[in-house]
């Protein structure tokens, strides 16, 4: 069997055992908590409120307005 042959089979044989590992680890990856839920859930609505407010000004003129402290 030539080198090149070795070196693929080598390869298949490692990528496999990479895509087995993979599998059991998914198994022990943690769940967000409830905690982490609703955190995520009060950023999302505090997002959507936060956006409304920017409709009445340009995301340019606020950004100006930051750097000139009038907030």
């Amino acid at each position: 069997m030539s080198e090149r042959a070795e070196i693929i089979r080598s390869l298949d044989r490692l990528t496999e055992e990479v895509a087995t590992l993979k599998k059991a680890v998914i198994k022990f990856k943690p769940t967000p908590s409830l905690t982490t839920r609703r955190a995520w859930r009060d950023l999302v609505k505090a997002s959507k409120k936060a956006a409304k407010s920017w409709d009445k000004i340009s995301a340019v003129e606020e950004i100006r307005n930051q750097r000139e402290k009038k907030w």
